[in-house]
């Protein structure tokens, strides 16, 4: 129904399993952008530092409760991946269903859930309020072992870009065009003009989001 669409790299993997003849035309991010957040009291309870080594910060998630949006998502998908790399096994942890970022930082605030996963500004969001901590930065580059990912990409159908490479060359010069001024300008700059779609993001927020984002731009 449409002629390009834009998401992770594991939908793309469904849709291929599927059987769908999709292409993917042009990749945004090259790093995983879910980020982890543990609350604060959990954090000063365990007593691992944020700054300790990322094996042993997953090995801590032992016997947590563990946010994330939806079975399925790519929240739900980064916990199982990192409780493997702290060695946990599937039982070692509950990882739980809460919905959006509004919901699980909520929940984080009232001691619903242990830790969250999910993409910028709401990690930001969490630490900003004192609720939580970053626990992994995968924005940074934290764990090597998803490093290169394909985090945010356009597709298009086979068929479509058959049909129409001129659109599809097009597209994607203008797309680049787009995120290499991003990089260039200064984050301040950059939420002045998308600010309109992040009405209830404090501004300060909104711009640090944007300078945590910039590093992992294809």
């Amino acid at each position: 129904d449409v002629q390009f669409n834009i998401g992770a790299g594991t939908y793309q993997i469904g849709a291929v399993r599927a059987g769908r003849k999709i292409k993917l035309v042009y990749n945004y991010y090259n790093r995983n952008l879910i980020q982890i957040v543990l609350s604060k009291k959990v954090q000063e309870r365990i007593g691992v530092s944020p700054t300790a080594p990322l094996k042993e910060r997953l090995a801590a998630l032992k016997g947590l409760k563990l946010g994330m949006t939806r079975p399925g998502a790519l929240t739900d998908f980064q916990w199982r991946h990192l409780m493997r790399e702290g060695g946990l096994g599937p039982d070692d942890a509950q990882i739980v269903a809460i919905g959006g970022g509004a919901a699980l930082l909520a929940a984080l605030e009232r001691d619903q859930i242990d830790a969250y996963a999910i993409s910028p500004p709401i990690d930001l969001i969490g630490i900003s309020r004192g609720a939580g901590v970053m626990w992994v930065n995968n924005a940074s580059g934290d764990d090597p072992s998803m490093d290169p990912f394909m985090f945010q990409s356009v597709v298009a159908t086979e068929e479509y870009a058959k049909a129409n490479p001129q659109i599809v060359r097009g597209f994607v010069r203008a797309t680049k065009k787009a995120v290499d001024e991003i990089i260039a300008r200064d984050p301040a700059d950059v939420f002045k003009i998308v600010q309109q779609d992040f009405k209830k993001v404090k501004p300060d927020i909104a711009i640090a989001a944007i300078k945590e984002v910039i590093p992992a731009f294809n």
